[in-house]
């Protein structure tokens, strides 16, 4: 979402699509092998992260690193509804429909969160990933390796005048796997 609401805008990344998708799957690859590292400390020692950094922080330490992880997840998920309001907002502009307001994205947005939360991941999750999410992952490669194959220089993407784009969009989704380190170690 982050990553194309910001290729969409001209304030952001200026990814190109065949970037993004190079960037996408890099940062979720490296975020991803951290976040499973800290999954199995967590499953190890049989603490929550918090607990797990007193060694490292002492207990006053760890006491303010958890205040400031609330505090960061909650920015993250401000940050993450703006990002998403901004990405609605072009994609209905793109096809030349009218935009709702903020108010009305956000509520959305709001709306079917807050219901995934009362329904419950475990009872969503299963028919979801079965049914919906290996089907979009299966066209979404598909379109990737078309659009990497009529590229005439692969390589070119990972170096070009936007290089910077690249890394920096990967750092982009690598950063959200960190911002999720603590919860999944707990």
């Amino acid at each position: 979402t982050v990553l194309f609401g910001f290729s969409l805008s001209s304030e952001g990344f200026s990814l190109s699509l065949q970037q993004m998708i190079i960037a996408v799957p890099m940062g979720a690859v490296i975020g991803g092998s951290i976040l499973s590292l800290a999954a199995w400390a967590g499953a190890y020692n049989g603490v929550p992260t918090v607990l797990a950094l007193r060694p490292a922080f002492g207990g006053s330490g760890a006491g303010v690193l958890g205040v400031v992880l609330t505090v960061t997840l909650v920015g993250w998920a401000a940050f993450q509804l703006q990002a998403a309001t901004e990405s609605v907002a072009v994609a209905f502009g793109q096809a030349g429909l009218p935009a709702p307001g903020d108010v009305v994205i956000i509520s959305v947005i709001g709306l079917v969160s807050g219901g995934l939360v009362l329904v419950g991941p475990a009872r969503v999750a299963p028919q979801w990933i079965s049914r919906v999410v290996f089907g979009v992952a299966v066209v979404a490669v598909g379109i990737a390796i078309w659009l990497l194959s009529t590229q005439p220089d692969p390589a070119s993407l990972l170096v070009s005048e936007q290089t910077n784009a690249l890394w920096l969009g990967i750092d982009s989704v690598l950063a959200l796997a960190i911002l999720w380190f603590p919860l999944v170690g707990d």
